[in-house]
């Protein structure tokens, strides 16, 4: 190929990188979205195959924890829940067992399967009471769209971490 073919080759590609061929890697990964209790009654526009990992505090000793509402499997799944204690607790990072009473996070993983509407709800109760002990509550509208062409670039006002 000849220097001028390179160089149109070179302007065409800077001009439309919708036209730039797919790296031999693949494409990029969803974005993994990381929400806080802040976040609670948002409306998010999220990309299918985009993950979310919502942190939540609480304070199992008291018996009060997190409890998941119904999920729709066609649209959204749990990847994965996991309790960690506070990471600033100096027992727990010196591998020491955490007092009892010391607030710990709940972490949620959830992953965007195809577009459509849904929510994830959880209500922080204790479980043997029932609904009538529900302290608190955390609600989060999703519309997941298709995967768009720049398959799964970064999402404008949402937290993505690099």
């Amino acid at each position: 190929m000849g220097t001028l073919a390179k160089a149109l080759l070179i302007a065409n590609l800077a001009a439309s990188p919708s036209a730039w061929p797919a790296p031999p890697w693949g494409p990029a990964p969803a974005p993994m979205l990381y929400l806080t209790s802040i976040d609670n009654g948002r409306s998010l526009d999220i990309e299918q195959g985009s993950e979310i990992q919502l942190r939540l505090s609480e304070n199992a000793s008291t018996g009060y924890r997190w409890s998941l509402g119904p999920l729709d499997p066609a649209l959204i799944e749990l990847v994965t829940e996991r309790t960690q204690t506070n990471p600033s607790d100096a027992a727990g990072s010196q591998g020491q067992p955490v007092p009892a009473g010391n607030p710990r996070q709940v972490a949620f993983r959830f992953k965007a399967l195809r577009p459509g509407r849904t929510e994830i709800t959880l209500r922080h109760l204790r479980s043997w009471e029932g609904d009538r002990s529900t302290i608190d509550r955390f609600r989060l509208s999703l519309h997941i769209d298709a995967k768009s062409a720049h398959q799964g670039g970064p999402h404008p006002g949402l937290p993505v971490q690099p």
